[in-house]
């Protein structure tokens, strides 16, 4: 079952690689593109086919040359893309940026240290906090973590884009995910 598996996409990796580049995958007619995927195999098979292993691989690089003489004459490239504008960041756009950067691209600090302003609990028992500069985090775990009003907290980058926030002089640490 499993080499049934493996042979079966193979086939159709392959067939999709050959399909573009030789045209087969413009057809329309399925009788012309079949009698395209046909000829491609032929020719394959004439090369396996070959004893002597200089001559298999300069018959596989026909194959080749063969495909990029019917590939479009010019593929779009991330570098051909126009970069994604950024914008500068100044000291108080930089706080107020801190949290979103999977959205915005631009200099944002590793951390941030703030007052708890109000503290909401859902039925979870997750952490939504407002901070004294306005900003909105809810906690994104479901461990218990002691936290009132007033209270100063520092808010750090993690890893993989993730957010700890921490209280000042504490350890103990709560992934969080900013709000607004």
């Amino acid at each position: 079952m499993r080499r049934t598996l493996l042979l079966t996409t193979a086939l159709l990796a392959s067939s999709a690689a050959f399909s573009t580049p030789f045209g087969c995958g413009q057809d329309t007619d399925p009788q012309a593109r079949l009698a395209c995927f046909d000829q491609i195999a032929d020719t394959i098979a004439q090369c396996r086919q070959q004893s002597d292993k200089l001559d298999r691989l300069l018959c596989y690089d026909s194959i080749t040359q063969a495909s990029q003489a019917h590939a479009p004459a010019s593929r779009p490239s991330v570098a051909d893309s126009p970069p994604t504008p950024t914008v500068p960041v100044n000291a108080d756009n930089a706080d107020n940026a801190f949290g979103f950067e999977a959205k915005a691209l631009n200099q944002t600090p590793d951390k941030i240290s703030a007052t708890v302003v109000a503290l909401t609990s859902d039925p979870y028992g997750k952490w939504t906090i407002t901070l004294d500069n306005g900003q909105r985090w809810r906690q994104s775990e479901s461990r218990r973590f002691k936290l009132k009003t007033d209270d100063l907290v520092v808010i750090k980058k993690g890893a993989l884009g993730s957010f700890n926030l921490a209280k000042a002089g504490s350890n103990a640490i709560t992934k969080v995910k900013r709000l607004q």
